[in-house]
């Protein structure tokens, strides 16, 4: 069984995958989201899979954890629960009362063992929209 941390990785992954967003390459943090038409790249999703020990830092980095936008005007969101806000809003559903949704902790168990997400995923097929496509996790 994945732990925790990997289990919510590769449901993000898939998340992203099907906001269309695509990974940044060379990047020390798993960034996923869009190339601007200026050609910056515009991060909705991070993974920090490694804690902070930056002297100071605040709690909520002191731990895995992701942050994810909707748009680029300050709504982010906990995508394992739909919840939208700014980045200091209290975090619901999560064990740790110090989370915010800039700081989600990724070890929480967002996605349960043996899940299935159905992915809004599009892909055209002889110029038909087909959607929908499941992606197992491990049990």
């Amino acid at each position: 069984m994945l732990p925790n941390a990997e289990r919510n990785a590769s449901w993000l992954r898939g998340w992203a995958q099907s906001m269309g967003w695509v990974k940044k390459p060379n990047s020390p943090v798993e960034k996923w989201g869009y190339y601007k038409p200026d050609g910056d790249f515009a991060w909705m999703l991070q993974l920090k899979f490694q804690a902070s020990t930056m002297p100071g830092i605040q709690a909520g980095s002191q731990q895995p954890r992701i942050t994810a936008r909707l748009d680029l005007q300050g709504s982010f969101t906990n995508p394992f629960t739909n919840q939208v806000g700014s980045k200091n809003d209290a975090l619901l559903g999560s064990s740790d009362p110090n989370a915010n949704l800039s700081h989600i902790p990724l070890d929480e168990p967002w996605v349960k063992p043996g899940s299935v997400d159905l992915l809004k995923a599009g892909a055209k097929i002889g110029g038909k929209l087909m959607l929908g496509a499941a992606v197992a996790y491990d049990a």
